[in-house]
């Protein structure tokens, strides 16, 4: 596996998947961009086991430990944003989505 080549697919991917979350009037153009975007995505993560067919032994357990770190790094960043978000944003949320309200005091 193209370790560059999976990682820039996944990165696309999860771009094209991140516009689709977005709410807005272009909808219909965002789409077409998530699915151009996936598409790459797909083609190059193609091209990366394309590539890998022909890497030895070493360069394949190299690879697969660069796109494990990358993944890895990915799932720490996306614990850490939610974690971030949460602690800032958890008051403001109570006055909405019909929240019940409760305290935060120790009994």
């Amino acid at each position: 596996m193209c370790p560059v080549c999976w990682i820039n697919g996944l990165i696309a991917f999860l771009i094209g998947m991140g516009l689709l979350a977005v709410d807005s009037p272009y909808t219909p153009f965002l789409i077409g961009i998530a699915a151009i975007l996936t598409m790459y995505a797909m083609w190059k993560l193609w091209q990366g086991y394309k590539k890998g067919r022909n890497f030895s032994k070493e360069q394949r357990s190299q690879n697969w430990r660069a796109i494990r770190r990358f993944a890895y790094g990915l799932v720490v960043g996306s614990v850490i944003t939610s974690v971030v978000w949460y602690s800032v944003e958890h008051e403001a949320l109570h006055g909405n989505h019909h929240a019940p309200a409760h305290t935060h005091s120790v009994e």
